[in-house]
């Protein structure tokens, strides 16, 4: 089966640092068509996340529809992805933590990379934050599911899916 998602792309540099958000509309066409896509440019936009927010909430509360906001590429943002108050080092006790890090810079390039960063940025770091952050304030502010696959822009997995009926 294949399901076609309604939904766009919104891309963010805060000072080079991205913070890339895959938006998908739960709905159909419908409902979709009662709102632009947000931008970061105004009138329509805004490059503060928390505006992109308001825009979904917004969407929701016209539309009496769902949509959702997916992080993406992290690992670009120069450690503003997933910010807390503290927290020690990329999890220095495992040996594979560091694999596929980019330690370059921000997304332009325009500011380097320090370690200090990479515990702000990464998946991994941000699952066991949030759940410190649900057990210091009652909340969990990166409550969230998973998917995977490229990034190569072309909506294809990495490799086939392999489906075998049941007989």
């Amino acid at each position: 089966r294949f399901k076609a998602l309604i939904g766009f792309g919104w891309t963010s540099l805060a000072n080079g640092g991205n913070m890339h958000r895959n938006v998908i509309f739960r709905d159909n066409g419908d409902r979709a068509r009662q709102v632009v896509p947000f931008t970061t440019q105004a009138p329509i936009g805004s490059i503060d996340p928390l505006d992109l927010y308001k825009y979904l909430e917004n969407y929701e509360a016209k539309t009496n529809g769902a949509v959702l906001a997916l992080a993406h590429d992290g690992n670009l943002s120069n450690g503003i992805m997933f910010p807390v108050d503290a927290h020690s080092f990329l999890s220095p006790d495992d040996e594979f933590a560091d694999y596929g890090t980019w330690d370059l810079g921000n997304l332009d390039l325009s500011e380097a990379k320090t370690d200090d960063m990479l515990q702000y940025e990464y998946l991994r770091e941000a699952l066991k934050n949030d759940l410190a952050l649900e057990q210091k304030f009652g909340a969990n502010p990166y409550k969230f599911g998973l998917s995977g696959a490229t990034d190569s822009h072309t909506s294809l997995a990495p490799s086939p899916i392999l489906y075998t009926p049941s007989s």
